[in-house]
């Protein structure tokens, strides 16, 4: 079924793990620890979640790896430009994000994988849907990537139930994660009219409520609406919505260097689901209304 969900040539291609967490640090320990040497580069991106920060840091300190970055642009967006001159002869694995998870920036990972194919075709390169598999449709087939992680909480499944997919060939070429006693593009990306409708919806109604600064691109993104409120802390905030029954996130949400480069600590993130209707984005934009007059703007 998941590997029908995702377009994956087999089964064979699917492995199950905790979370997308372990999946990438399955990746970097099995692939990365028996492929990569000394002065090897990997490519991430500025907005990466720290899964897929931690585990190539990590790594680096066990071997000596380089880790370059690819700049996040004043639109939210990728700079793709930076990311074609960081490719050299020494890069081996470009580890990105589908959709930024502190953002909702859709990136252009099919352009990522041809660019890089381009260049050296024995570039490896993993992809992290863990916001893209919920917000759109995914084929790995056609995106071509070697690796694509993702989770399943956020699919509305259990916790503790993550994904790798990897190409067959590339599977077959690595050695063991974890001892046992048993061992011996294109990315069809056609959102649902239903999603967008909501996001444009409530873009427009956030800006209605004063002191309100958005973080996201202007077009190309997913129904994820991260935001600061120049009259209050993002804490004290998500509290009056947690009041008001409003589920709203509120932090670094795991991306430190991303928050950084945007000059803030955290920001408060409200995700559409496949739950979510108009009546939720009013009640969000009056708990807003509601937490500005408390918090005495």
């Amino acid at each position: 079924k998941v590997a029908d969900f995702i377009g994956a040539a087999s089964e064979k291609e699917i492995v199950f793990t905790r979370n997308a967490t372990e999946s990438i640090n399955l990746v970097a320990q099995s692939w990365g620890r028996s492929k990569l040497k000394a002065g090897d580069e990997i490519i991430l991106s500025g907005m990466e979640h720290h899964a897929n920060i931690v585990p190539w840091q990590l790594l680096r300190d066990q071997i000596g790896i380089v880790l370059k970055i690819i700049p996040v642009r004043e639109d939210f967006t990728l700079d793709m430009s930076a990311f074609r001159q960081l490719l050299s002869k020494k890069t081996r694995f470009v580890s990105v994000v589908h959709v930024s998870n502190a953002l909702g920036t859709i990136n252009p990972v099919a352009e990522i994988v041809a660019a890089a194919r381009a260049y050296d075709p024995g570039i490896k390169i993993l992809i992290d849907g863990s916001q893209a598999v919920v917000h759109g449709a995914v084929n790995v087939s056609a995106l071509g990537a070697d690796f694509y992680v993702f989770t399943g909480h956020k699919l509305y499944g259990p916790t503790g139930a993550g994904v790798l997919y990897g190409r067959y060939d590339v599977l077959q070429s690595m050695p063991p994660y974890q001892g046992g006693g048993d061992m011996i593009e294109r990315v069809s990306f056609e959102k649902t009219a239903r999603e967008q409708e909501l996001l444009s919806y409530a873009l427009s109604r956030m800006a209605e409520v004063p002191g309100v600064t958005l973080y996201g691109p202007q077009e190309n993104r997913a129904g994820i609406i991260s935001f600061t409120a120049e009259w209050g802390h993002t804490g004290d905030i998500a509290m009056i919505l947690d009041q008001c029954g409003i589920a709203v996130r509120s932090g670094h949400h795991c991306c430190m260097p991303l928050m950084r480069q945007m000059g803030v600590d955290a920001t408060l993130r409200a995700s559409l689901g496949l739950y979510s209707n108009e009546a939720d984005i009013d009640a969000l934009i009056s708990g807003l209304m509601k937490a500005r007059e408390l918090l005495g703007a």
